[in-house]
């Protein structure tokens, strides 16, 4: 049984970094420790919280609480989310190393349309550190295009993202979402590429809509969901374990919607869709995550 140690942010109630992340990993068979990068009451998105960030010395001090034990060396997978501080990306990058881990590396920064929501320093961090010792990448179109400076405007020039990527270091890459998207809007378009077998893909991701969501800046009712991201990327370090990698693509994909699809029907009755309301429903989609890895990962993934 591997051991994943997940280092990125958390939240007392809510399902974001690791508050999403661990417990998709350990029903997908993953010892999971956990390294806080943050302590929030609550994600962000709600506009106030209460909480503190880590510095760097603090996750220095509590991986040296780990190293007295000898429980280093006994992670295989190192994965990485949302931190703040620019130097913990080094930390992480020396762990790798001293472990001989496999580095899933979420190079949090920000998304369309917010922008980025953290230091930009952080960029550069990602781009000269994370890039370099990541063997597993998986950035969103914002993400991409910042560490690239390629904007991303169709295939052709999303392609030429991933190259440049590779380019950094990381030899699995996965642009989880885009703004591309196909048939009117249904789908939602994102692309893997393995260097290491030269295999590609182009995901095609059931876009979520439902009517209570519509507004004057949402017209076809999208639904916006948080945590998506950081549950996406433990269901990949986890379903990479055991699957090729475009195979754990697909298989994370399906995790997820079905995540999605469980949170929307735990709303049925309702007049209206809060936050609260939209914290990912992974209890209600358990047995759905923990089958994942037998789902037909051809669905949202087709090799090109």
């Amino acid at each position: 049984m591997q051991r994943v140690l997940s280092i990125q942010s958390h939240v007392v109630r809510g399902k974001c970094g690791n508050a999403s992340a661990a417990f998709p990993l350990e029903l997908l068979g993953l010892e999971v420790d956990r390294l806080n990068t943050v302590q929030f009451s609550n994600h962000t998105g709600y506009g106030s919280w209460t909480g503190k960030m880590l510095e760097t010395a603090e996750v220095a001090s509590l991986l040296d609480g780990l190293r007295s034990k000898g429980w280093i060396q006994k992670y295989d997978v190192i994965l990485s989310g949302y931190m703040r501080d620019k130097g913990i990306c080094q930390v992480i990058s020396d762990l790798v190393d001293e472990a001989g881990a496999t580095w899933v590396c979420d190079p949090v920064l920000g998304d369309y349309p917010r922008g980025l929501y953290v230091p930009e320093e952080l960029v550069a961090v990602h781009r000269d550190i994370s890039c370099k010792k990541a063997t597993v990448l998986t950035p969103n179109q914002f993400e991409a295009e910042c560490l690239t400076g390629i904007k991303i405007t169709d295939e052709k020039s999303a392609w030429e993202c991933i190259e440049a990527l590779h380019n950094l270091g990381p030899q699995k890459i996965c642009i989880t979402s885009t703004l591309m998207t196909e048939e009117d809007g249904k789908f939602m378009i994102g692309l893997v590429s393995d260097n290491e077998t030269s295999i590609r893909g182009k995901i095609r991701m059931p876009v979520l809509t439902d009517r209570r969501c519509i507004t004057k800046d949402n017209q076809n009712g999208f639904v916006h969901f948080t945590g998506t991201g950081d549950m996406f990327a433990a269901c990949l370090c986890a379903h990479s374990a055991s699957l090729p990698f475009h195979q754990a693509v697909g298989c994370a994909i399906y995790a997820v919607k079905a995540t999605l699809e469980a949170t929307l029907e735990r709303c049925e009755g309702l007049n209206d869709l809060s936050k609260a309301d939209l914290e990912l429903n992974q209890i209600g989609a358990r047995h759905k995550i923990m089958n994942s890895g037998s789902y037909d990962w051809t669905e949202f993934v087709k090799l090109i």
